[in-house]
């Protein structure tokens, strides 16, 4: 089967985040598969044609900035992608955020060669999800647009891919009515686990994953925990991503405790995370957060590491299902506070956690992932 993705943002080194792991994945079943991306850089002309990881990457130039590049806009790229569309057929057409501009190439194929065209509907975009979020000028010029076409995108579907219950029942509720929940998956081809070191009389490092000033907000509760002076000398906290600026170092007393590294390609290097000793999965309870799917979480149980995390949405289930790996706790200071210190006790075995993790990350795997998407397309032709 011939398969196309449409990417919504830009050529990234790191291999694009969910969309390129689907792809890869899909490709890892035996088919053919095309990922339609933007270049990094500017350019009017020149097209990159390569094969990385099974899948054919065509990277079309264009001279816009790179946010809106990022955003899914591109006036070049996306007339170079429509007429790719137009001169390919394929069976199978995704788009990873269809209602953006960089969707069209798929609606484009479907009408030129009668192709599956599958959408896929990762966040609430509206009104009362990352639309409140976003700036005044894009409200003003493209803010209802999108509102309308999250929507109506998702109705001229074939078929709609979601990550959670909250984003099914929407779906279904606005007339959509074949919708498939496919959360996240997990690297394991790509990440390996290292056996757990000694946990005696050393500093036990709480690691977090894609650190940057805007996810403060979400960890705020953790971040006032582990700020703690009765933690000092006890407790590292490891962020890998951006550093953190002072205001938020001194307001949440940091200093003493943080261990910032930086970016890595932790596919490349993830002997980097090897001291790890426990994940952080904490995120603020809220439409955007129980609409999507936490990435970073396939990440962590493909590591091999207990993690903390608060559940909501679909990730109570998850947790419930899967208990051994977790140190389960609340939104809330105190809450987090008293699983710190119970973790200080070190009554749970690390090692037999983190091994559990890694089965599960074995059974959610992206190319188990990809095999609910090709099953999708089964049950849809019929």
């Amino acid at each position: 089967m011939r398969i196309m993705y449409s990417h919504l943002g830009r050529e990234g080194k790191d291999g694009w985040g969910r969309s390129f792991y689907m792809a890869k994945a899909l490709a890892s079943h035996g088919h053919e598969v095309t990922f339609l991306t933007t270049r990094q850089e500017r350019s009017f002309f020149t097209i990159n044609k390569r094969k990385y990881n099974g899948v054919n990457i065509i990277s079309f130039p264009d001279v816009i900035p790179g946010k809106l590049k990022s955003a899914g806009f591109g006036f070049i790229s996306l007339f170079l992608k429509i007429l790719h569309a137009i001169g390919n057929k394929y069976d199978l057409v995704v788009a990873d955020c269809g209602h953006r501009p960089s969707g069209l190439p798929c609606i484009i194929n479907r009408m030129a060669h009668n192709s599956l065209y599958f959408s896929e509907w990762w966040d609430y975009f509206g009104d009362e999800g990352y639309y409140k979020e976003k700036g005044f000028l894009f409200k003003l010029f493209y803010g209802k647009i999108e509102t309308w076409a999250e929507i109506a995108d998702k109705k001229n579907a074939d078929g709609v891919i979601v990550l959670s219950t909250l984003m099914k029942d929407r779906a279904l509720n606005h007339g959509v009515s074949n919708v498939e929940i496919i959360p996240g998956g997990s690297l394991v081809q790509e990440l390996k686990r290292h056996n757990h070191g000694s946990l005696e009389n050393k500093r036990i490092n709480f690691v977090y994953l894609g650190m940057s000033n805007g996810e403060v907000n979400e960890l705020e509760p953790f971040l006032k925990a582990i700020g703690r002076a009765e933690f000092k000398d006890k407790v590292r906290f490891v962020t890998y991503g951006s550093f953190l600026n002072e205001t938020n170092l001194q307001k949440y007393n940091l200093s003493h405790v943080i261990d910032e590294r930086g970016w890595i390609d932790y596919l490349e290097s993830g002997d980097d995370l090897k001291d790890s000793d426990v994940f952080v999965q904490i995120r603020r309870d809220n439409v955007i957060s129980r609409a999507g799917w936490p990435n970073k979480l396939g990440d962590y149980l493909a590591l091999g590491r207990p993690i903390l995390i608060y559940p909501y949405g679909d990730l109570n289930n998850f947790t419930k299902q899967y208990p051994a790996g977790f140190f389960v706790t609340q939104f809330d200071e105190e809450a987090i506070a008293l699983k710190i210190h119970y973790i200080l006790k070190r009554k749970k075995d690390f090692e037999s956690m983190g091994l559990a993790n890694r089965k599960v990350a074995e059974g959610i795997s992206w190319e188990k992932r990809a095999a609910d998407i090709l099953k999708f397309y089964s049950a849809t032709l019929c």
